[in-house]
């Protein structure tokens, strides 16, 4: 006990001799010290880069973007990127911070190609009213990692992905060649890929589902029954040469990180290690929509988007998307879905244009499935449903409304676009009785 007694003393007595300044030293520097050389040493990386950046951001809710970046000592920094042909080709000046909060963080302040992402106008960029593509303008320094920094949104958590581009990247990206590649790129797929995998038919696949329009591909692993055992949403971006992928899976123990235009007229995948392997394609969906398709399965929302030149007579999501844009309002979002084993609804998330307040719309219904087959029975629909009864009247036309005792029978199957550029398997709630009267869209979860 005496012993014990003692040795807390001679703890106590050394900590208590100590100055300041020798407490300051054990942590290395003092915190202001440590902060100043943090964005010193970010700042420095940035501006040392000659021939500027090559970047890769991921969104929330509308993939991946690709960008040059060549930052200046000055505070400036000009940018392109492949968010359209205009952003592809035309240099952007606007200014840029290092600040610390907690966190050393790169600080996009000024109007850019990156903040456009972030725009919550929906009429600007197309984002969502109030979140735009759940992009960030402040970005977290992760790491230094050989030619690269790591950046992670303050708000959304998404990685900014920073290479250093050679000279020649360089005179690609300011030559041109970033929306030369898109629109080569685009023709070339368009034209020979429709529903692209890796693997051979009859066996396990790896199955590759580009869209354009969310910047992300969809990889499925696809079992010898053709249904589904694991699908990811992977986004992705262009360069002047590649789509290059952010954070690629695996196939056959070997990462994915882009896609490259190969030798005769193939389409290849570019593994980490080099490596390259083209592309199949066949007609058809890769999988079975009733393997895929249910509560417990892959997929159970049918999801509003548009989709262009489907080929169907009666387009029910788009004509209620037109009637509730004709009375001031906007669909942010819009789908059917089973949401057990034997209950479905139908949801519709909108915002009232003039005062931007947001409100839902919801009818639930009892459901039996078999099969291909889906019978329905409408259940309840809270109180927005009523009141926007007259542009929801096509959903109650096709469903039901009020008579449980009126249940309807629909097939689930896929329809199909003629337009070239819809690589997505398209997946339909077809009415039996009415074969032209049925809900399409993209397949979620």
């Amino acid at each position: 006990m005496r012993y014990i007694i003692i040795l807390i003393t001679a703890i106590l007595f050394i900590f208590t001799a100590c100055k300041k300044n020798d407490v300051d030293q054990l942590f290395d520097g003092n915190p202001e010290a440590r902060v100043s050389d943090t964005l010193k040493l970010v700042k420095d990386e940035l501006v040392s880069a000659e021939y500027g950046w090559i970047g890769g951001i991921q969104t929330g809710s509308r993939g991946g973007y690709g960008f040059y970046m060549h930052f200046k000592e000055n505070d400036e920094v000009e940018m392109l990127s492949d968010f359209s042909d205009e952003t592809a080709s035309e240099l952007q000046s606007s200014t840029y911070r290092l600040s610390f909060n907690f966190f050393t963080s790169l600080v996009f302040d000024t109007y850019n190609y990156i903040t456009l992402m972030h725009d919550p106008v929906p009429g600007v960029a197309g984002g969502a009213a109030g979140s735009g593509y759940r992009s960030d303008i402040e970005y977290s320094f992760q790491r230094i990692s050989g030619d690269s920094i790591i950046f992670s949104g303050k708000k959304y958590k998404h990685p900014l992905i920073l290479i250093r581009a050679s000279k020649e990247e360089q005179e690609s990206y300011l030559n041109g060649k970033l929306k030369d590649f898109k629109n080569q790129f685009k023709e070339f797929y368009n034209d020979n890929y429709q529903f692209a995998y890796l693997g051979e038919e009859g066996q396990s696949r790896f199955g590759v589902e580009l869209d354009y329009d969310r910047k992300s591909i969809q990889i499925s692993k696809i079992n010898e029954q053709s249904g589904i055992d694991t699908v990811i949403a992977v986004p992705f971006y262009y360069t002047p040469n590649s789509i290059e992928l952010i954070n690629g899976p695996e196939w056959n123990n070997k990462v994915i990180t882009g896609l490259q235009l190969g030798s005769n007229n193939a389409l290849d995948i570019v593994y980490k290690d080099g490596d390259r392997e083209a592309l199949n394609t066949q007609g058809l969906p890769l999988y079975d929509i009733t393997e895929v398709f249910n509560y417990n399965k892959n997929f159970n929302k049918v999801i509003w988007r548009t989709i262009p030149e489907v080929n169907e007579t009666k387009h029910i999501y788009e004509e209620m998307s037109d009637l509730f844009l004709a009375s001031g309002r906007q669909i942010n979002e819009m789908y059917f879905e089973l949401r057990s084993s034997t209950a479905a609804r139908f949801y519709i998330h909108y915002t009232a244009i003039s005062s931007g307040s947001d409100f839902i719309a919801e009818a639930t219904y009892r459901y039996r499935l078999e099969g291909d087959r889906l019978f329905i029975t409408h259940d309840e629909n809270n109180g927005n449903w009523d009141t926007r009864s007259t542009q929801i009247r096509p959903a109650d036309e096709l469903f039901g409304k009020g008579n449980k005792n009126d249940e309807r029978e629909f097939v689930i199957e896929w329809t199909t676009s003629s337009d070239k550029s819809v690589k997505i398997p398209i997946g339909a709630i077809r009415s039996v009785d009415t074969p032209e009267s049925l809900i399409y869209g993209a397949l979620g979860k």
